[in-house]
């Protein structure tokens, strides 16, 4: 299917036609004093004596003959014919005068003909500006903001378009940061990096303006994304100082009633919470730098997000005990428990459309990339290489799923904090090929790592954190595709043969062109301080001087240290959760299903308070 939408180096959001009349004709209802309701008809339909339709910014006319279409200033009109009648009542006995009067309107006719079109491009700018920061708005609350706006969208519209506001109310600086922000985070979903920077540097430099004012939610608001495009272009040292802020203004107001915190917008506080959460997830996707976290930790997360409620601390003890063969099935039974809960209720939360139909490959994706985190430490303790083999089985259908994602249409647009799971799945594929080629079909893995491969590079155009934090498996998948026989021309053509897929469902705007040009509208960056830039976008990971062969043992035992062994000697029905030192006897059926029933009764209590 071709591809709709292109990337603009220029910048801005990018429209169609049909988007810019609709929303143009939207936008100049009942607002005739500027010009933008035509009162007379155009100049080509009144020197040809046709019938005009009136419409802007072409009359139906104009339209169909393919004519430029310009409206005159009704109040110009006025005067100039104000002008004649008193040159006619003056000199109307010289029939001379008569025709030079005559002769002299047409020419002024003219040069206002020649003369109007300068105005109306500029009129046209403004409204192309309009409409852009419309559809931006649009965008970003159908798709982007993940279902977790953090501003009520009534509010944040009254803000964007009224003048006033903009004008008077002294957050007018604030409003314009936490748009540029937004505008970032649209322009880097679509893939137009080079204005997602500018977009992401001028909102900074309008930060920097009112950054000490750490409790205007605006400004709060604005750190948040200005996080998460840091995360999503794997700078996360950048993006924990602009998530420190966040921290501060969450802790020092969680107990307060936002709604009426603040005039002149409703507050979203609890989206902020979880929005924060999701910004969060960045920096749990690097095993070489997760080492003081707990796997209830990983998993309290992602259900903050689905769920807005904290993981119960009896399921987090339960998920953090030590991972070994004799608690793996109790443990996956409760994940399983806590996953499917996380999912049903997140299907049940107000969500855009756009997102909702993003959903099922966010819910599987997160289920699929947790179970593997758990298999791979249950790998590194088996004693046997047949027990070896039957985890890392379970590890590799599970891949299968994550990269069978990778082909919906609306894979492009998953969330950048969702690039972990695709990458992990390839990583299982590159240690099936180099170490349990005899478990699997090496055609059938071959087949996989280039549809991971097509992930990665589809990823990799809009964030930068594909090269910096996942590099190395990218560097990894391209050399075992060549060195099996993979020509470098069949990877070309799969990747430009295989680009951005168009979404049938939802609609996300794409880009068309508007009188023969493409309008792209960019914020000009002033400022100087480029801290991300397209150029210094590491096209090779820091990682790769560390790339390790596969299998990779060392990297197994690195994973295994993410997980405290914090045994419990709580007891969950009358069970007493078994130690690292019990038997190898597996935990029988009915122990299982108590633990199941003993987590939903937890789940439900959580969601009953």
């Amino acid at each position: 299917m071709k591809n709709s939408y292109s990337t603009s180096t220029s910048g801005g959001i990018l429209y169609s036609s049909e988007f810019i009349q609709v929303n143009l004709a939207a936008d100049a209802k009942g607002d005739e004093e500027n010009g933008f309701q035509p009162k007379a008809a155009c100049v080509s339909c009144r020197k040809l004596h046709r019938r005009c339709s009136k419409e802007f910014p072409k009359c139906s006319e104009c339209v169909t003959h393919h004519r430029k279409c310009i409206y005159m200033d009704t109040k110009t009109k006025e005067r100039n014919l104000a002008s004649s009648s008193s040159t006619d009542r003056t000199t109307s006995r010289d029939s001379r005068g008569n025709n030079q009067n005559n002769n002299n309107s047409k020419r002024s006719m003219r040069r206002a003909a020649s003369t109007i079109e300068e105005p109306q491009i500029a009129i046209t700018e403004g409204l192309i500006k309009k409409s852009i920061k419309r559809q931006t708005f649009n965008v970003y609350m159908d798709l982007v903001c993940m279902g977790l706006p953090f501003i009520t969208p009534q509010n944040f519209e009254n803000m964007l378009f009224s003048e006033n506001i903009l004008n008077q109310n002294t957050n007018a600086t604030s409003i314009k940061a936490l748009f540029l922000s937004i505008q970032s985070l649209c322009d880097q979903r679509f893939g137009r990096r080079d204005a997602a920077i500018a977009a992401f540097n001028e909102a900074k430099s309008e930060l920097h303006q009112v950054f000490e004012d750490y409790d205007n939610y605006l400004n709060i608001c604005t750190y948040n994304n200005l996080a998460y495009f840091s995360g999503a272009e794997g700078e996360d040292q950048m993006s924990q100082w602009f998530m420190s802020p966040v921290e501060y203004y969450l802790s020092k107001y969680s107990e307060l009633n936002f709604n009426s915190h603040n005039e002149l917008i409703g507050l979203a506080f609890e989206n902020l919470n979880k929005g924060s959460g999701i910004t969060k997830l960045f920096y749990f996707d690097n095993r070489y730098k997760w080492t003081s976290l707990t796997f209830g930790d990983y998993i309290g997360i992602p259900f903050k997000l689905s769920t807005g409620k904290r993981l119960p601390p009896e399921l987090k003890q339960l998920v953090d005990r030590d991972l070994n063969e004799n608690t793996a099935q109790a443990e996956s039974a409760v994940l399983q428990c806590i996953l499917q809960f996380m999912k049903q209720h997140h299907q049940k939360l107000v969500h855009s459309p756009g997102f909702l139909n993003l959903s099922r490959i966010v819910d599987v994706s997160s289920f699929t990339k947790t179970r593997i985190e758990s298999l791979r430490v249950l790998y590194s303790k088996a004693n046997s290489q047949e027990k070896r083999e039957l985890f890392f089985k379970e590890m590799l259908n599970l891949a299968n799923t994550t990269t069978e994602l990778s082909k919906d249409d609306l894979f492009p647009y998953i969330l950048p904090t969702n690039i972990f799971g695709f990458a992990l799945a390839a990583e299982i594929h590159l240690e099936a090929l180099s170490n349990f080629s005899h478990l699997v079909s090496v055609s059938e893995i071959l087949g996989h790592l280039k549809q991971d491969f097509l992930a990665l590079t589809v990823l990799a155009r809009k964030y930068g954190r594909v090269q910096k934090v996942y590099g190395y498996i990218y560097d990894e998948i391209q050399s075992v595709l060549l060195n099996n026989g993979v020509p470098a021309e069949e990877l070309l053509n799969l990747i430009s043969n295989n680009s951005f897929k168009t979404p049938s469902t939802p609609k996300l705007y794409p880009p068309i062109t508007v009188n023969n040009q493409t309008h792209t509208i960019s914020p000009t960056n002033n400022s100087t301080d480029q801290v991300i830039t397209s150029e210094n976008s590491s096209p090779t990971s820091e990682n790769v001087s560390k790339k390790k062969d596969f299998p990779s043992a060392a990297f197994l035992n690195n994973t295994l240290r993410n997980f405290k062994k914090t045994i419990s000697n709580q007891e969950i029905c009358t069970i007493t959760p078994r130690s690292s030192t019990t038997s190898d006897s597996p935990i029988n059926e009915e122990e299982i299903s108590c633990l199941k029933n003993q987590t939903l009764s937890i789940l439900q209590q959580t969601f009953s308070k």
